[in-house]
């Protein structure tokens, strides 16, 4: 599938439904990960090109149609390892930081994972590199970035709420003992089924599945 700089490497991360767009990376000239796209059997293109602000790290998802891609590592100004949504008309659009860990984490990376087929859904995860934690994430078109974990608790029954790690977690409280949402996967085309993996109470990594009102 080619890479853009020659002996520098490249990766796919993503396939569209019908096999013909391709979302991931291809180094730059100093090694550095640079979001790329495949497209209709052509070789790669950086959505940004190298040596441009803003810098757009690796993508790791890419809708149905091919319309979305998302990633992770968009670096511009203090704004630093942000999730990021683009499309050719939209461009490139930073997600923001989750808050409830530190506010703007400066040690983690924020990646989205997956997006909705009309855009309005992204979800993926923070990782915290010192501490060894992942935090999963949403994103909606109409009401931003949030921990998937908040999200949850605030837009499900009382029972099921009371089951689930509130935002607030390390370092500042005690490690979360309820259901932790620590990744995510997948959403659906849709936009309304979530999977992923979490720590359950016990402290064992399991699957879930969320599905959105």
């Amino acid at each position: 599938m080619g890479n853009i700089v020659e002996g520098r490497a490249s990766r796919i991360n993503a396939v569209d439904g019908d096999g013909s767009h391709f979302a991931g990376w291809s180094d730059t000239s100093f090694g550095s990960r640079l979001a790329a796209l495949w497209s209709d059997g052509g070789g790669p293109e950086w959505i940004v090109p190298d040596g441009q602000d803003p810098y757009v790290g690796e993508a790791t998802g890419i809708s149905s149609d091919g319309t979305w891609v998302v990633g992770g590592g968009f670096q511009e100004g203090v704004k630093i390892f942000e999730p990021w949504l683009w499309s050719e008309e939209t461009g490139v659009q930073p997600l923001g930081q989750v808050k409830g860990l530190r506010g703007l984490v400066l040690d983690g990376q924020h990646f989205a994972r997956d997006v909705s087929d009309d855009g309005r859904v992204v979800v993926g995860q923070d990782t915290l590199f010192n501490l060894g934690e992942q935090f999963a994430f949403i994103w909606l078109a109409d009401n931003g970035i949030d921990m998937l974990q908040n999200y949850v608790r605030e837009n499900t029954d009382a029972a099921t709420a009371a089951m689930i790690c509130d935002g607030e977690r390390a370092p500042i409280k005690p490690p979360c003992t309820d259901w932790r949402f620590w990744n995510t996967a997948a959403v659906s085309n849709d936009g309304k089924v979530i999977v992923g993996t979490g720590s359950n109470p016990d402290g064992f990594l399991e699957a879930y599945k969320i599905t959105l009102p």
